[in-house]
C-alpha cells in the first residue's frame, strides 16, 4: 500500500523517504501520547557492553551512531516544545547490558511506571531459560529474540517461541508490494556472501530455511517477535503472567525492544523495559488464522487495538509537522510525502491503518536515521498550539 501508489522500487529516492516520513511522524505521536499522560519512557542507545574489545574504528562508529541519535532526539524535541508539548519528558537512556539469557520485559500496566525490568519467579520457566541459552529451539543467528513467559502461579504456564518468518499475500490485505521477489526479507548484513542466502539457509546461526512461497502469487516477507508471541500466550494464560523476550545467541546483544514491537506492546498492556530507535525490519504482528479458534481471538483483537493506536500516531505526529513543527521537512519529496499521509489517512479505515507502518517497516533502516534524514532545523519557530 504505497502512499502514492508508485510501483517503483528505488528504495532511496521513492519508498524511502515515505517510509522516512510515516515512521517519524508515528514516533512523534507516540511520544505526544506518553508525555501527555505523564507515562515516563525513554528511548534508549544500545549497552557497549564489550567497550574495551572493540578496536578504534568500532568505537568511533558507536559514537558517531551515538551523535547521529541524539541529533534524531533533538530534532524530535523541537517538534514536540513547538507544539506546545512539553519535551524535556523526551529522554534518552542507555538499554541494560547484555548477558547469555538477557531478557526484555514486557510489563503488565507497566506504563505508569517506567517499563522497568522484571525478574523471572518460575523455578520451571528459569530452567527452561537457561536450556534456551544452551541449545536454542530455532534461529539463532542476529536478531534472534526468542519468546518466553514466566508463571510464578501454581498452573506453571511456559513458552519458548522464536521470531517465525512469514509471507504475507497481497489478497489478505492491501500491501505495499513493488513486485519484487522476497519483498522484505532481511538480508546478511555485513556478512560476506551472497544476500539471497541469509535467511534462507537451515543452519539456524544463519538463517530460518526455505520460504514457502505460493508460487507466483505477490507477497510480503515478515517477522513476527517472539514478543509478540508471548504476549498472545500471557492474555490466555492469565493476568500474573509477564511476557519476555530472550536475546538467543550471541550475535544479538541489543536488549531493548525495536520502535513497531514497542508499539504493539503498548497497545496490548505490556510496555517494554526498554525501547530503542533502529530497525525494526519487516515487523509484523500476530497472524489471525490458522492458529486455532481462541489464539485468532486474541490476535485479532490485539491487532485491532495496535491498527488503532497507528492511526492515532500518525494522524498527530502529521498533525505537528504539518502547522508547528519547528523543522521543515528536509526535501520535496518528504514534503510531498507528508501530504499523501494526511490524504491517506483521511481515506482508509481505521483499522486498517497500521499497514502503512508496516510497509515502511519493509525499507529496511535505523528509525533515528529516518528521523534525521526526514527533519531539517527551521529558520523561525512557529506559534505553539497547547494541548489540554
Amino acid at each position: 500500500m504505497s502512499i502514492l501508489s508508485r510501483s517503483s522500487a528505488d528504495t532511496s529516492t521513492v519508498y524511502g523517504p515515505e517510509a522516512d516520513v510515516i515512521m517519524t511522524a508515528t514516533i512523534l505521536g507516540f511520544a505526544a501520547a506518553r508525555i501527555m499522560q505523564h507515562q515516563p519512557f525513554s528511548f534508549d542507545m544500545e549497552n557497549p557492553h564489550d567497550w574495551t574489545a572493540m578496536n578504534g574504528n568500532k568505537q568511533g562508529e558507536f559514537l558517531r551512531d551515538y551523535q547521529g541519535f541524539l541529533n534524531a532526539l533533538s530534532a524530535l524535541s523541537e517538534v514536540l516544545e513547538n507544539n506546545g508539548i512539553d519535551a524535556t519528558q523526551l529522554k534518552d537512556a542507555q538499554s541494560a547490558e547484555w548477558e547469555p539469557g538477557a531478557l526484555i520485559t514486557g510489563r503488565a500496566g507497566g506504563a505508569a511506571s517506567g517499563n522497568k525490568h522484571k525478574g523471572v519467579k518460575g523455578e520451571w520457566q528459569q530452567f527452561l531459560r537457561e536450556q534456551e541459552v544452551k541449545s536454542p529451539i530455532g534461529y539463532c543467528g542476529r536478531g534472534a529474540y526468542t519468546g518466553f513467559i514466566d508463571d510464578p502461579s501454581i498452573f506453571q504456564a511456559s513458552l519458548l517461541q522464536p521470531t517465525k518468518r512469514r509471507v504475507i499475500p497481497n489478497a489478505n490485505r492491501k500491501r505495499w508490494n513493488p513486485g519484487q521477489p522476497y519483498w522484505g526479507l532481511i538480508d546478511r548484513g555485513n556478512v560476506a556472501g551472497p544476500q539471497s542466502s541469509v535467511n534462507l539457509s537451515n543452519d539456524p546461526r544463519v538463517g530460518m530455511g526455505p520460504i514457502q512461497w505460493n508460487g507466483n502469487a505477490p507477497g510480503v516477507v515478515g517477522y513476527t517477535h517472539g514478543m509478540s508471541w508471548a504476549m498472545r500466550e500471557a492474555v490466555k494464560e492469565g493476568p500474573w503472567i509477564t511476557p519476555y523476550e530472550i536475546a538467543t545467541g550471541s550475535d544479538t546483544t541489543k536488549m531493548a525492544s525495536c520502535f513497531a514491537c514497542t508499539t504493539y506492546m503498548y497497545a496490548a498492556g505490556y510496555p517494554p523495559s526498554s525501547i530503542h530507535l533502529g530497525r525494526g525490519e519487516s515487523w509484523v504482528p500476530l497472524p489471525e488464522e490458522d492458529e486455532g479458534d481462541l489464539y485468532n481471538t486474541i490476535a485479532r483483537s490485539m491487532n485491532l487495538r495496535w491498527h488503532l493506536d497507528c492511526y492515532n500516531y500518525l494522524r498527530l505526529g502529521g498533525y505537528m509537522l504539518n502547522f508547528h513543527s519547528g523543522y521543515k521537512l528536509a526535501t520535496t519529496e518528504h514534503k510531498t510525502a507528508l501530504t499523501a499521509l494526511g490524504n491517506k489517512l483521511e481515506a482508509i479505515d481505521r483499522e486498517e491503518a497500521g499497514n502503512i507502518v508496516l510497509d515502511a517497516l519493509t525499507v529496511h533502516e535505523s528509525d533515528w536515521k529516518r528521523i534525521n534524514r526526514a527533519l531539517k532545523p527551521a529558520t523561525k519557530k512557529s506559534k505553539p498550539t497547547y494541548f489540554a
